[in-house]
């Protein structure tokens, strides 16, 4: 089977990569967002840089994986535009050239849960209607639509995942960011806030990818994330025993965190109202539709998942010291 993968060289793409070679199956080749091709798995160092029209040419593939996109980002002077050109018009790009490869059959597109505005402690399912306002969240929404208005030629298929917070040894996300604040023996303050979130393991991502390149489903949306759903309680705990460190958890009056979070909102400090937001909301998602369309269930649970994540760190820590 022959896969494309976009978006090879980030984290998601790296770890995907090395999952999907150990599968004897699998010829993989990764292409980059400037539309740079690697062959053979990722091991030839060639790599060719496409024009659009050369793109349609070298679909000759089962399957392509998009990953490639701008990943949302809090900096203040961001270009939005860069949003559109990453996650939608290239997208539109490589969908149209899916449509018109002879030997392409199927098109996984990873979208994002963002695309809902909102947390929510009730789990958002497919059915749920998106209402981003990010840059992030509406560039993803406009390709997921282009993507559904599209007439698929007899034998293709497309599959569209919105994933929760993605996690796993090489992360640089907002998980990796509490861990550092938490081993500097700094309190976590938040404690009064009970909130419920969806994680997906980086394994059982790449587990319904391979999954969905042998299996055939129908055409549509499916979310996707563990079965396990944590609080940020949960989460301190598990770092709290991967580094075997007392960790210590204030539960200041929410509306004293409030009014410092305001103070953020106009000063230059690393915590606003917006950053509060994103640390205490609940955020559920179900996976149901997609487990019932693959008849399977995912291989890692949160608690080990995150575990295993957190010893590595720990473990890399000490390797620096």
């Amino acid at each position: 089977m022959k896969v494309l993968i976009t978006g090879f060289t980030g984290f998601v793409g790296r770890y995907l990569t090395s999952y999907l070679n150990t599968d004897p199956q699998m010829h993989l080749t990764g292409m980059t967002r400037n539309l740079k091709l690697t062959d053979s798995g990722f091991k030839a160092k060639a790599e060719q840089v496409l024009t659009k029209a050369e793109v349609i040419k070298h679909f000759e593939y089962d399957t392509i994986i998009h990953l490639a996109g701008k990943a949302h980002d809090l900096k203040i002077n961001d270009d939005e535009r860069e949003y559109f050109r990453a996650n939608e018009k290239l997208t539109i790009e490589l969908f149209d050239a899916f449509i018109k490869s002879p030997s392409a059959k199927k098109f996984i597109f990873i979208s994002t849960v963002s695309v809902f505005e909102k947390g929510s402690e009730k789990p958002y399912t497919e059915s749920d209607k998106p209402n981003p306002s990010t840059p992030y969240g509406i560039s993803k929404l406009n390709a997921e639509n282009y993507i559904r208005e599209q007439t698929l030629p007899p034998g293709k298929t497309y599959y569209i995942l919105r994933p929760s917070i993605i996690y796993g040894p090489g992360n640089k996300g907002n998980l990796v960011l509490l861990y550092r604040f938490l081993k500097k023996g700094i309190p976590y303050p938040l404690g009064s806030y009970e909130n419920q979130r969806s994680f997906l393991s980086v394994e059982n991502l790449s587990y319904i990818l391979q999954k969905l390149c042998y299996t055939k489903v129908s055409s549509g949306i499916y979310h996707i994330a563990d079965n396990e759903v944590l609080s940020t309680l949960d989460v301190i705990r598990i770092i709290d025993e991967a580094v075997e460190q007392k960790i210590r958890v204030l539960r200041i009056t929410p509306g004293v965190i409030k009014l410092l979070a305001q103070f953020g909102d106009y000063l230059p400090i690393p915590f606003d109202t917006e950053k509060l937001e994103k640390l205490t909301q609940s955020f559920v998602i179900s996976n149901q539709k997609l487990k019932n369309a693959l008849k399977t269930d995912l291989p890692v649970n949160t608690f080990d998942g995150l575990n295993e994540m957190f010893i590595s760190l720990e473990t890399d820590s000490e390797k620096l010291v």
